[in-house]
């Protein structure tokens, strides 16, 4: 819980993000693998609601990946990778590890964020977990939102990316 609440407070120091704010840095993905940069934020509402937002990378598959997060002037906040054995996330020296990446996202977001979702949705397709429903009608300028409305608490994801 501590870990989740320094990572929360590290993140959502970073503030909202203008329009023309920064976005990831540009890194070359390996054969086969799609490379996505961008802003997200997402919004927890929770007692007492959360919200952060950052600027991402996100590399791989559903499957197996790696998401790292980074601050306005591109410092590394945290990477998060998963494979099917595992999902794993670094922030510092410090590697946190869960059988899934659902339940790590849960125990360091307080919800769970379908990140395996967002390959999906980056490329304009309508895929959305149970509870979860997802308007994809400013894909093609580079825009996405998402909403969860169960299980409680709520929640909403923000995502801005080159399309």
């Amino acid at each position: 819980m501590m870990q989740r609440r320094a990572c929360l407070g590290a993140v959502s120091a970073i503030g909202l993000w203008s329009a023309a704010g920064l976005s990831g840095c540009a890194s070359t993905a390996p054969v086969g693998q799609r490379l996505w940069s961008g802003r997200l934020a997402v919004t927890v509402h929770s007692t007492p609601q959360n919200h952060f937002s950052a600027s991402f990378e996100l590399q791989g598959t559903s499957e197996a990946g790696r998401l790292t997060l980074l601050s306005p002037l591109g410092t590394t906040l945290a990477h998060v990778q998963w494979s099917p054995q595992r999902a794993q996330w670094q922030r510092g020296s410090e590697w946190e590890s869960r059988p899934s990446l659902g339940e790590l996202m849960r125990d360091l977001l307080g919800t769970e964020l379908p990140v395996t979702h967002l390959f999906a949705w980056l490329d304009g397709q309508p895929s959305a977990p149970e509870g979860w429903s997802v308007d994809l009608s400013r894909h093609r300028d580079g825009r996405i939102q998402a909403q969860r409305e169960y299980p409680l608490p709520r929640a909403d994801l923000r995502v801005v990316f080159e399309p």
